[in-house]
Protein backbone atom coordinates (compact mmCIF):
# COMPACT_ATOMS: atom_id res chain seq x y z
CA UNK A 1 0.00 0.00 0.00
CA UNK A 2 1.50 3.44 -0.89
CA UNK A 3 1.15 6.35 1.38
CA UNK A 4 -0.35 9.65 0.05
CA UNK A 5 -1.22 11.51 3.42
CA UNK A 6 1.33 13.58 4.30
CA UNK A 7 3.85 13.16 1.58
CA UNK A 8 5.43 16.08 -0.30
CA UNK A 9 6.50 14.26 -3.30
CA UNK A 10 8.14 10.98 -4.62
CA UNK A 11 10.83 10.46 -6.67
CA UNK A 12 12.27 6.77 -8.05
CA UNK A 13 15.80 5.79 -7.94
CA UNK A 14 17.22 3.57 -10.16
CA UNK A 15 19.70 1.17 -9.23
CA UNK A 16 19.75 -0.92 -5.68
CA UNK A 17 21.63 0.85 -2.82
CA UNK A 18 21.11 0.54 0.79
CA UNK A 19 23.14 3.76 2.02
CA UNK A 20 21.16 6.53 4.00
CA UNK A 21 21.08 10.00 2.47
CA UNK A 22 22.89 12.53 3.54
CA UNK A 23 21.25 16.28 3.92
CA UNK A 24 23.33 19.97 3.43
CA UNK A 25 21.05 22.95 3.10
CA UNK A 26 18.57 21.88 0.33
CA UNK A 27 20.47 19.17 -1.49
CA UNK A 28 19.69 15.11 -0.41
CA UNK A 29 22.96 12.91 -1.68
CA UNK A 30 22.79 9.44 -1.90
CA UNK A 31 24.86 6.55 -4.04
CA UNK A 32 23.66 4.09 -6.26
CA UNK A 33 24.69 1.16 -8.04
CA UNK A 34 23.13 -0.95 -10.68
CA UNK A 35 21.78 -4.29 -9.28
CA UNK A 36 25.15 -5.98 -11.32
CA UNK A 37 27.34 -3.37 -9.36
CA UNK A 38 28.51 -2.42 -13.05
CA UNK A 39 27.43 0.89 -12.90
CA UNK A 40 28.13 3.38 -9.53
CA UNK A 41 26.69 6.50 -9.38
CA UNK A 42 26.20 9.53 -7.00
CA UNK A 43 22.89 11.44 -6.98
CA UNK A 44 21.75 14.98 -5.74
CA UNK A 45 17.64 15.40 -4.96
CA UNK A 46 16.64 19.18 -4.50
CA UNK A 47 14.93 18.61 -0.81
CA UNK A 48 11.86 20.87 -1.79
CA UNK A 49 10.52 19.55 -4.98
CA UNK A 50 12.10 16.04 -5.32
CA UNK A 51 13.68 16.80 -8.62
CA UNK A 52 17.29 14.96 -9.46
CA UNK A 53 19.52 17.43 -10.03
CA UNK A 54 22.55 15.06 -10.77
CA UNK A 55 23.17 11.50 -11.66
CA UNK A 56 26.72 11.67 -11.88
CA UNK A 57 27.91 7.67 -13.42
CA UNK A 58 31.32 8.10 -11.00
CA UNK A 59 32.52 4.34 -12.34
CA UNK A 60 31.87 1.73 -14.97
CA UNK A 61 33.15 -1.72 -13.62
CA UNK A 62 33.73 -4.40 -15.79
CA UNK A 63 34.04 -7.18 -13.16
CA UNK A 64 32.67 -6.14 -9.36
CA UNK A 65 33.62 -8.13 -6.74
CA UNK A 66 31.11 -10.62 -4.76
CA UNK A 67 28.58 -9.14 -3.54
CA UNK A 68 26.06 -10.72 -1.47
CA UNK A 69 22.28 -10.71 -2.39
CA UNK A 70 21.12 -9.27 0.95
CA UNK A 71 23.46 -6.65 0.52
CA UNK A 72 24.19 -3.87 -2.32
CA UNK A 73 26.98 -2.16 -4.67
CA UNK A 74 25.97 1.16 -2.74
CA UNK A 75 26.30 0.67 0.96
CA UNK A 76 28.26 2.95 2.48
CA UNK A 77 26.38 6.57 3.20
CA UNK A 78 27.53 9.61 1.98
CA UNK A 79 29.68 12.15 3.93
CA UNK A 80 29.14 15.18 3.80
CA UNK A 81 30.65 18.62 4.63
CA UNK A 82 30.61 22.15 2.96
CA UNK A 83 31.26 22.33 -0.24
CA UNK A 84 32.20 18.53 -0.75
CA UNK A 85 30.57 15.03 -0.50
CA UNK A 86 32.73 11.89 -0.23
CA UNK A 87 30.96 8.85 -1.21
CA UNK A 88 32.31 5.53 -1.28
CA UNK A 89 31.63 1.89 -2.69
CA UNK A 90 33.99 -0.49 -0.50
CA UNK A 91 37.61 -1.32 -2.16
CA UNK A 92 36.60 -0.43 -5.76
CA UNK A 93 35.76 3.11 -5.48
CA UNK A 94 36.03 6.12 -3.56
CA UNK A 95 35.64 10.30 -4.23
CA UNK A 96 34.92 13.47 -3.35
CA UNK A 97 32.56 15.43 -5.30
CA UNK A 98 32.19 19.48 -5.23
CA UNK A 99 28.51 19.57 -3.99
CA UNK A 100 28.28 23.07 -4.96
CA UNK A 101 28.09 21.75 -8.45
CA UNK A 102 24.58 20.45 -8.23
CA UNK A 103 23.51 24.09 -7.96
Amino acid sequence: MEREENVAWKTAISGKAWSSPVVWGDRIWLTSATEDGTQLFALCIDKNTGKVVLRKQLLLLAAPQYCHPFNSYASPSPVIEEGRVYVSFGAPFNACLDSQRAR
